[in-house]
């Protein structure tokens, strides 16, 4: 009788220590679940970190283009405009900012200047 107790005891806790391992094997696998959801996510967020730098990065440049282009237009407009002695550098800086330079092209420099003279 003590005997079969103490065997019946003996697959108790065997059983209960299965039962424990395949909790652990079970959280261990929730957890890496979770590391990798957690992966997961800074994956994503780095993405759209890097594409924000990449729209920064190319705003950056096409702001950068169009303001040389209009240095070089407010550059040839003044050339064009001395050489023509239509008007006097003063006026011509006064007159030339970015903006207009721009509103010049489209208007065409002649007309822009008649009114200026």
């Amino acid at each position: 009788m003590r005997e079969r107790e103490r065997e019946r005891r003996e697959r108790e806790k065997e059983r209960e220590t299965l039962r424990q391992r395949q909790r652990d094997r079970e959280r261990e696998k929730e957890r890496e679940r979770q590391r990798e959801r957690q992966r997961e996510t800074e994956r994503e967020r780095d993405g759209e970190r890097d594409r924000e730098r990449e729209a920064l990065v190319v705003g950056y440049h096409a702001i950068k283009i169009r303001w040389v282009e209009a240095e070089r237009a407010q550059e040839s407009y003044r050339l064009w405009a001395t050489t023509k002695k239509k008007v006097d550098e003063k006026k011509l800086r006064t007159m030339t900012t970015c903006s207009q330079v721009f509103k010049l092209r489209k208007q065409g420099w002649e007309e822009k200047l008649c009114e200026t003279t």
